[in-house]
């Protein structure tokens, strides 16, 4: 892909973003070699890179991004407004235009494998969330804040009637003392320092006059070190601190008015008092290379939510970055850090980032049930040799526990979580965790080092779903039900930024279940099947499979190949290939030729099966993948006669759909017959 013009590329990201969120949320198109084609919305684009992860790399169009955001929007939902997204796209591709011209001179080094201080990279994000439709917003005063910029400011302090605070802390140093030492200077007697940000400031002097007025506030003005926003905005970084500040911002920035919830400061310093406990130690056995980064204290002023600051851990001591930096696009066309830093050893990378990140996340929802929405702006990695060594996830705002663990949890901590609303009831984990840690996190991965060119994103997927089998094979404390929906299901559930955008949803407000519009997408971790007729040059793979002993039982002893073969008559036989490799065996036949006919009310275009898979890819989702292939496939029904004493395929056939709608006795057994209408 050619670079763009520097004055075109945030445009071009844009355009990208956009008909990446039109496809993952209804939209269609017709991809050729080197173009795709979008009908309803009159568009033909380039195409750059196809990716199997949908996240495509598209060429320039002939319309600007607000009339294809216009364009999309009457094609997914003619109903709504588009308005606020049509204003909020342009504005958005404004920053991002200016943060690419401010950094321009600077994008190489920050793309490039040498190591980079935290606040580097954390300023680095200058296109924003590659799959929401605004990932930059912001506007009018508080855009002279964006973190791209760099730039650097001192905080107002407000002196606040001791009465008026609230406040709490799980580091054994009151929150009003914390915020002291920041400043270097004590509060008079009966009053607590607050700091806030410069932009909110001005924010609260008007929607709360009445309390400056009163003095129960008094605006002590800039003051103290100067400090840096990081990624989000409204946290702020000062190197020489032990805590980072996380404000509140009557801002919207992407889905959300950046404002904390006094249910979300409540639940910042439960998770760190959990984390003092035997349950915290249990999470650092089951996840040694991940670590938490706790927001433990918070000041706020009931009522008035603006005043709350919480304090973060400022421990991103190395080589630390953000997923969703290292993952991001070069504005000029050039490749990711991520490529870059794994370039020639991208499948050993993306190892050492499932063990690092994937494993240690599932294990903790396993063993423990701890449970975070990891978006890829909130895992960082600690790179040693620019590899993954470590990982760090922030925000406490998304933490949460399993319903399952609940009472093991309050066994150590009574009531935790209740007032805080962190409990997940297990449905709604699953579903937001398939979302953040593998459709935005691990996703998003695979892309980045696929598109750098130097490994198919097939094999990486490849790997994240025999590294899930594997854990699920290996249990834990809890029900496995996340990993079989990521491995069995035939789709996942997809959170539409585009489309929560369109209907001015704020993700932070209202039931955690209706606060985002999901959508579902294709599960990406099923393989491609196909099958190839068997033949000798198959014959000592299949005689290996049909010797097994687990198999020997339902299929019967095999005596030789040959001979089994020969004898087949009007039974088809293939070999199954996942993504390539052999991994089973199929027997396909018309119902009306096989004796199996007079043995029910067949119908002429009745297809049945028999089947077998390699052990190795027993509980990956393929043989799921397998069967639904077999039915789909066919025009009119589908059955099969498993023995009624194999309860495992009965049951995995019953999973897929398939309903026992008889027994039969066939001459070598008793069998039921599966039919799928």
């Amino acid at each position: 892909m050619l670079a763009p013009p520097r004055q075109d590329a945030a445009a071009l990201a844009a355009t990208t973003t956009l008909l990446n969120c039109y496809l993952r949320e209804g939209g269609t198109a017709t991809f050729r070699e080197d173009q795709a084609v979008f009908p309803e919305l009159g568009v033909v684009a380039e195409l750059a890179y196809r990716s199997s992860t949908l996240h495509h790399r598209f060429g320039a169009i002939s319309v600007d991004p607000t009339e294809l955001a216009r364009r999309i929007s009457q094609a997914l939902d003619p109903g709504t407004s588009q308005q606020a997204l049509l204003d909020r796209v342009e504005t958005s591709v404004n920053c991002v235009s200016s943060y690419v011209e401010a950094r321009a001179d600077d994008l190489d080094r920050l793309f490039a494998p040498e190591p980079l201080s935290f606040i580097d990279t954390d300023q680095a994000l200058v296109l924003g969330h590659p799959l929401h439709p605004t990932p930059k917003g912001l506007s009018g005063r508080l855009a002279q804040y964006a973190p791209e910029l760099r730039p650097q400011f001192a905080l107002h302090w407000l002196s606040v009637d001791e009465r008026m605070v609230m406040h709490d802390s799980a580091t054994g140093k009151p929150a009003p003392r914390m915020a002291e030492k920041l400043l270097g200077a004590p509060a008079r007697p009966g009053r607590i320092l607050l700091p806030v940000h410069p932009w909110e400031a001005g924010f609260l002097s008007r929607a709360a006059a009445e309390l400056f007025a009163s003095g129960a506030v008094i605006d002590l003005g800039p003051q103290g070190e100067p400090v840096t926003p990081t990624s989000s905005v409204r946290t702020v970084f000062n190197d020489d601190w032990p805590y980072q500040l996380k404000f509140s911002l009557h801002a919207r920035v992407t889905n959300s008015m950046r404002v904390t919830l006094p249910k979300e400061l409540r639940r910042a310093v439960e998770a760190k008092r959990l984390d003092e406990t035997v349950v915290g130690e249990q999470a650092r056995t089951a996840a040694p290379h991940l670590t938490v980064v706790h927001d433990p204290a918070y000041l706020s002023i009931p009522e008035h939510d603006g005043f709350s600051v919480l304090f973060r851990e400022n421990r991103f001591e190395g080589d630390v970055s953000a997923l969703t930096v290292l993952c991001q696009d070069h504005p000029f066309g050039g490749r990711s850090r991520l490529a870059n830093l794994a370039n020639g050893r991208e499948r050993e990378w993306f190892q050492a980032y499932l063990e690092t990140v994937i494993v240690s996340l599932v294990r903790l929802y396993l063993d423990v049930g701890l449970t975070y929405e990891p978006h890829q702006q909130n895992t960082l990695l600690r790179l040693e040799d620019g590899m993954p060594a470590h990982a760090l996830i922030r925000d406490s705002q998304g933490y949460f526990h399993r319903e399952a663990a609940h009472a093991d949890i309050t066994a150590v901590l009574p009531h935790h979580g209740e007032a805080s609303e962190s409990i997940f009831p297990e449905a709604l984990a699953d579903e937001r965790l398939v979302y953040y840690p593998f459709l935005n996190n691990a996703l998003g991965v695979v892309d980045a080092l696929g598109a750098g060119g130097g490994i198919d994103e097939r094999t990486l997927l490849k790997d994240l779903r025999d590294v899930l089998a594997r854990e699920r094979k290996a249990g834990g404390r809890y029900p496995h039900t996340l990993l079989d929906r990521l491995l069995d299901d035939a789709t996942w559930p997809c959170k539409a930024n585009l489309r929560t955008r369109l209907h001015d949803m704020d993700e932070l407000v209202g039931d955690i279940s209706t606060q985002s519009v999901y959508v579902t997408i294709p599960n990406p971790l099923t393989p491609k099947i196909e099958l190839v007729a068997a033949d000798v040059t198959h014959y000592a793979l299949l005689e290996a499979w049909m010797r097994e002993p687990r198999v020997a039982q339902w299929w019967g002893e095999l005596d030789d190949i040959h001979v089994y073969m020969g004898a087949l008559s009007h039974v088809e036989p293939w070999v199954v290939y996942a993504d390539g490799e052999p991994i089973g065996y199929v027997e396909t036949y018309d119902v009306m030729a096989d004796p199996l006919a007079k043995q029910y009310a067949a119908h002429p275009d009745d297809r049945g099966f028999h089947i077998l898979v390699d052990e190795r890819a027993a509980g990956t989702g393929v043989p799921r993948a397998l069967v639904r292939h077999l039915v789909a496939q066919n025009v009119g029904r589908t059955v099969c006669e498993p023995d009624v004493r194999n309860a495992r395929m009965l049951a995995f056939c019953k999973s897929l759909g398939g309903e026992v709608v008889a027994e039969l006795e066939l001459p070598h057994k008793r069998a039921a017959l599966v039919m799928w209408a």
